[in-house]
């Protein structure tokens, strides 16, 4: 890509649109905005890629904390449940408290 320049070659234009090269300032202002462009568009997926991936973990963080609600909320309704049958079988209200304590948050 870089070659030595030859005594009647012009540096500071040059006409052709193929022509890569570095020696030449205009051909090298082509690459460089090329490569410029390339990396940018680059970032520029990297950073929706990290945006994704952290709008999954964020998901899966919420997702998580519902299930653990769930949980917490079907244990406390299975306790309600065996209170209530407890009461139907004739077991004191103290009984079934000192057995089954039931926080309500």
């Amino acid at each position: 890509m870089f070659k030595v320049p030859q005594k009647e070659e012009n540096l500071d234009e040059c006409n052709k649109p193929e022509c890569q090269n570095v020696n030449h300032p205009s051909c090298f202002n082509k690459l460089l905005v090329a490569f410029a462009e390339d990396e940018w568009e680059g970032l520029k997926l990297l950073e929706q890629e990290w945006t994704i991936k952290m709008e999954k973990l964020r998901t899966e963080a919420v997702r998580e904390h519902l299930k653990v609600e769930k949980e917490r909320l079907q244990l406390k309704v299975d306790l309600l449940w065996q209170k209530a049958q407890l009461l139907k079988e004739g077991v004191s209200q103290d009984d079934i408290d000192s057995a089954l304590p039931l926080v309500n948050d």
